[in-house]
């Protein structure tokens, strides 16, 4: 039985989407608060710490439970998150993602789908006519 009051028993794997929310790491030792595992001092190498239903959680140990959280559930959060926007887009909750993350999103978003109507142009043209 896990008495650490940790939700998990063992560590679930590092994290695939580099996820951040408390924009902090240490590279001193740290405590992964989902699994209890303790993660020596990194000189010079940060752990990338993150907050998660209240506890301190190391990326590297358990990110891929947000993974999981963010496959199972990432478009309910998105819809939320945007219906918030929608209801005061001026809002500073929303300062970073209007100044930063949406212009660079369309940005690889138009660089995406010129190369897919580039990638379908070239197909098109070793068809028969």
């Amino acid at each position: 039985m896990n008495t650490t009051g940790s939700p998990f028993k063992q560590s679930m794997g590092p994290d695939n989407y580099g996820w951040n929310n408390l924009n902090s790491g240490s590279d001193g030792t740290v405590i992964c608060e989902f699994c209890g595992s303790v993660w020596p001092e990194r000189d010079g190498q940060s752990y990338t710490l993150l907050r998660f239903l209240g506890k301190q959680v190391v990326a590297e140990c358990c990110g891929q439970a947000l993974d999981v959280i963010y496959r199972e559930s990432g478009e309910e959060f998105v819809r939320v998150w945007l219906e918030e926007f929608a209801q005061n887009p001026i809002s500073p909750k929303f300062a970073i993602f209007l100044r930063g993350y949406l212009p660079d999103a369309l940005k690889k978003a138009r660089q995406s789908s010129l190369a897919t109507a580039e990638q379908i142009s070239e197909v098109q043209k070793l068809l028969p006519a």
